[in-house]
Parts: structure tokens; sequence; C-alpha cells
């Protein structure tokens, strides 16, 4: 049910739909769109809502950060 969204990549590996688990790689990082460098922006939405959470939190509680 959550939905993840990540720009200013320089390749996608996944399309939209498809199912990832945590630690697998959707792409990579690059700089596209209006950016000052290479960074991914990430937003996190729960249950595919319209409001993304602050993503740190939900990666520690998923075990991917520390």
């Amino acid at each position: 049910g959550t939905v993840s969204w990540y720009g200013h990549m320089s390749r996608r590996d996944v399309r939209t739909g498809d199912t990832v688990m945590p630690g697998e790689q959707v792409g990579l990082v690059g700089n596209t769109g209006h950016s000052f460098g290479s960074h991914l922006h990430i937003e996190i939405h729960p249950n595919g809502g319209d409001n993304p959470i602050d993503p740190y939190p939900w990666l520690v509680r998923k075990g991917l950060l520390s």
C-alpha cells in the first residue's frame, strides 16, 4: 500500500506499478530537472495517499537506516 516517489534519478530500473522490496535497487542517483547537484528526492506516501510523510523515520522503522 505504501507508494514511494523518486526524483532527479539518472536511470530507473523499475516501472510504475512494480513491487519492490526493501533494499532493492530502483535506479541511480542523478542530477535531472531543477537541481544543484546529484542527489535523490524521495517521497513516501502511506497507503498511496496524497500526503507525503517525512521519509527518515519511515526508513528507520523499516530497518533501512539506523
